[in-house]
Parts: structure tokens; sequence; C-alpha cells
């Protein structure tokens, strides 16, 4: 696959959004939370191998289908297939730096969130008596 081939076609995954990611508020893409694998571009037939962030992911075929998407929107494309792989685990160390970064931006806020609405030792005292 050429460069230009490649670039484009890792451009387009990258309006695949990880459907988790949408529901917590991160809206990071396939991507750069390192779920493709690879891909392999042979006479118009883009394969990409999908690595999940757990086996029994209940919106596989969402992105399966974000991704069919995405890609036979580009010229050179006319077959899409899509392979989800389970020889390695996903972990976080997959994602680009900028994901990992929103991620944990992401955590520490809603820690901080939920740590303001518990009660003060003072609090619990009062209460107590």
């Amino acid at each position: 696959m050429t460069e230009v081939y490649h670039d484009a076609i890792y451009k387009a995954l990258a309006d695949t959004l990880d459907p988790c990611s949408e529901f917590n508020g991160t809206r990071l893409n396939i991507v750069e939370m390192g779920l493709v694998r690879d891909i392999c571009l042979t006479d118009g037939h883009a394969h990409v191998r999908l690595l999940l962030t757990d086996p029994a992911c209940l919106f596989y075929f969402q992105i399966v289908h974000g991704i069919e998407e995405s890609l036979m929107s580009l010229d050179f494309v006319q077959k899409v297939t899509v392979e989800s792989t389970f020889d390695i685990w996903w972990s976080e160390d997959r994602m680009s730096e900028d994901a990992s970064a929103r991620l944990r931006a992401l955590r520490s806020q809603r820690e901080k969130e939920m740590l303001s609405t518990l009660a003060s030792p003072a609090d619990l005292i009062a209460v107590s008596n």
C-alpha cells in the first residue's frame, strides 16, 4: 500500500468513533484508541484487522459499519472487510498520547466531582450526634 493510500485510509478511519467514548464524553476515534491493528489494501479491497477493547463488545457491528462507510467513501476502495482479532488483549498503552491525556483528564475531573459530593468527616460526626 502506498503512503498516500495509507494516510487516506487512516484519515478516513479517524471518522469512526469508539461508541463507548461517545458515551463517556472523550469522543475518541478507533485510530487514536489503537483499535486498528493493520490494514491491507489489494486491488481495491481494504481488509481491516480490528482489536476490540472487549471480545464481547456490544458495539462491534456499529464500529464495522462506521469502518465500511468511511472506507467506501474513498475512490480507490471498492470492497471492505473487517476482521476482529483476539490473539492479544487491548490495553490503554495502545492509545495515542493525546487520547490517553484526554481520558486521564476526564477521569480526574470525574474523580474530583465524585469526591466533592462526599460528606466531610465533620459532617458525618454532626449527623451521628
